[in-house]
This record gives C-alpha cells, sequence and structure tokens, in this order.
C-alpha cells in the first residue's frame, strides 16, 4: 500500500518546516527534547557528528521532495529552492546567538541532497528501463 500523494507532500512540508526551525533556533538540541545545548566553536578534529546529522536530515528532506514532486512542474523550482535552504540556513546561524556558520555544515546538506537525488534517478531510469523493455516503449502514456 503505498501513501497517498497528498499525505507524503504534506509530510515533505511538515519536514521542511521542522528543519528549518531546527536549524535556526538558539538551541536545536531543546526541539529534540535533549538537555540544554550550546553548540560549542568549530573544533576542525570533531565536525563528525554534525556532519553526519546534516548530511542525513538533507537526505531526508531531499528524498521526500523527490518522491512528492518530482512528476510535478513545480519539481525544479522546488529543488533549486531546497539547494539555496542549504545555503541560508546556515548563512542565518551567523546571527543567532550561541551559533556559528560552518562550510562544512553547508557540503554536508548539498550532499545530502544531491545523493539522494542521484540515487533516486537512477533507480528510477533503471525501473523505466525495464518497464520499456517489458511493455514497449510506446506504452507510455
Amino acid at each position: 500500500m503505498t501513501l497517498p500523494l497528498r499525505t507524503l507532500r504534506f509530510c515533505t512540508w511538515g519536514y521542511w518546516a521542522f528543519l528549518t526551525y531546527t536549524l535556526v533556533s538558539v538551541a536545536p538540541w531543546d526541539v529534540l527534547g535533549a538537555d540544554r545545548f550550546i553548540t560549542p566553536r568549530f573544533d576542525p578534529a570533531a565536525p563528525v557528528p554534525s556532519l553526519i546529522l546534516h548530511t542525513g536530515a538533507y537526505l531526508l528532506l531531499g528524498g521526500l521532495l523527490f518522491l512528492s514532486f518530482r512528476d510535478d512542474r513545480r519539481w525544479k523550482k522546488l529543488r533549486n529552492f531546497a539547494l539555496v535552504h542549504a545555503f541560508v540556513c546556515e548563512a542565518l546561524q551567523g546571527f543567532i546567538p550561541g551559533r556559528f556558520v560552518n562550510p562544512w555544515d553547508v557540503a554536508a546538506n548539498l550532499l545530502g541532497l544531491f545523493v539522494v537525488w542521484g540515487v533516486l534517478s537512477f533507480f528510477e531510469r533503471k525501473h523505466q528501463k525495464i518497464h520499456d523493455d517489458a511493455y514497449g516503449a510506446s506504452s507510455k502514456a
């Protein structure tokens, strides 16, 4: 059973709003129910947990966008908006007390988006090729 498209799109918008809120809040860990956490100054020796979280968050956002809007006329605009979002949310952190701008987080955001879009596009093309081979290219509606 597949999720209705309207429900999937609602989840996509909700997750995008949640992601934006956590990225530009003073204490993002409070949103998740953890103890108050002040982001430490950037330590080049230990950025891995932050990078994993950023990559995972944008993997999920990119996957939801792809699955929700891939066949929609708004796909290109939303895809570009997600790329801008990856930069803007990080830039806004420079204006929030206790937060700082980290260019590696921007790279992790973009990595998450590009990886999930690449993987899903690959499987979409593969599925289309299998479908075309089985039913012929003329069966497309």
